[in-house]
């Protein structure tokens, strides 16, 4: 008899409840819709999660073909710093008041560990001593030594340009594995667009203006050497500031 008390109770109890969310503005959601993400959407309402984009699992290859011109290299065009101030902030301040004064800001006002840089710098050396080439560049006013590097591969180091996206993000490529296939993917996509157009045997000397993304790793307090990966390298001419 107890017994039977005591699991009429807990029925009661139930039937309670589920009325009571039947009954009220109670919903069940996704954790996904639930996470506030910044989404980069356009005016079509299109985003670039993984979810909206096909409803399966993340391509990060199709990705990066499909986004590189129209979406990516649009938010380095508009959203770079001069590279000139933001290195001198990080060499006089220290890398947490550069990153919340010049730091990639999310949709949702969060800054990000990097920053989108912009400048007009002249290459005093193309070094491919290495598979990671680099062109070591000097910033105005120029006096011969370079004050920042621009990586240029065919080794193309670490994940700068995946985690300088504002808008793109673990969460949207679904696991480790896809999240690091994308900074790759990335890094080819530089390479066939940014470098291998350029004839880096002869740029020496040249004026040249470029975009790029730099990472800021935790714990970093050195930044005598910065290196900068490129998403896009202008040569100027003589007429080009």
């Amino acid at each position: 008899m107890k017994n039977t008390k005591y699991v009429t109770s807990c029925f009661a109890v139930l039937l309670l409840v589920l009325f009571a969310c039947l009954f009220s503005s109670c919903t069940i959601r996704k954790l996904s819709e639930i996470e506030s993400k910044a989404s980069c959407s356009d005016d079509s309402g299109y985003d670039f999660s993984a979810w909206t984009k096909s409803g399966s699992s993340f391509n990060p290859k199709a990705y990066v073909e499909e986004n590189w011109d129209s979406k990516i290299i649009p938010l380095f065009l508009e959203n770079s710093i001069d590279a000139v101030t933001v290195i001198s902030s990080l060499r006089l301040e220290g890398a947490d008041t550069a990153l919340a004064t010049y730091g990639v800001e999310r949709e949702d006002g969060s800054r990000m560990q990097g920053f989108k840089l912009t400048a007009v710098a002249t290459v005093t050396e193309y070094d491919d001593s290495s598979r990671n080439g680099l062109i070591r560049i000097d910033f105005a006013p120029e006096d011969g030594v370079f004050d920042a590097i621009l990586q240029v591969g065919p080794v193309i180091k670490q994940t700068a340009i995946r985690d300088t996206l504002e808008c793109v993000g673990f969460t949207d490529a679904g696991n480790q594995m896809f999240f690091a296939e994308l900074s790759d993917e990335l890094n080819k996509m530089m390479r066939l667009k940014a470098i291998d157009p350029l004839d880096l045997t002869t740029i020496t000397g040249k004026k040249i203006k470029f975009y790029g993304a730099l990472k800021i790793n935790e714990g970093d307090t050195d930044f005598s050497s910065i290196v900068i990966t490129p998403v896009l390298i202008e040569i100027l001419d003589d007429s080009q500031n």
